[in-house]
């Protein structure tokens, strides 16, 4: 399960550089509304003839920290490089900085696979 969090992490970086939201997708449920809102606005901006430079999840460390029931509970802390966001004319039109960030997730096994359940950016 760990592994799966870990692949989820590389699989939202990928889906940041190229645009392809279809492997990212099948990897949470529609609980997740980060994982939601994330993947509509990396769909959205490549889809538009924008795109994004930055914003990649470095120096990953995810720690399971409880399990009630069937879900786990899974913190990612990552260092997020600072990123830009552009439209299709190129014109920034977003940016960030680098910094530190933490998410907590749940994360169950429905019909044989990991998916992200819940959860978001903690504060």
């Amino acid at each position: 399960m760990r592994a799966f969090v870990t692949r989820y992490v590389t699989t939202v970086n990928k889906a940041i550089e190229n645009g392809d939201v279809s492997t990212l997708r099948p990897m949470y449920t529609s609980g997740c509304l980060d994982c939601v809102q994330l993947a509509a606005s990396i769909r959205s901006t490549y889809s538009g003839g924008g795109k994004f430079s930055g914003g990649l999840y470095t120096q990953n460390h995810v720690e399971v920290f409880s399990k009630s029931g069937g879900t786990y509970m899974v913190r990612v802390r990552s260092l997020s490089t600072a990123w830009k966001q552009y439209n299709s004319a190129g014109t920034v039109i977003n940016q960030g900085p680098a910094e530190r960030v933490t998410y907590t997730y749940g994360v169950q096994e429905i019909s044989g696979n990991w998916q992200l359940t819940a959860g978001g950016k903690s504060q």
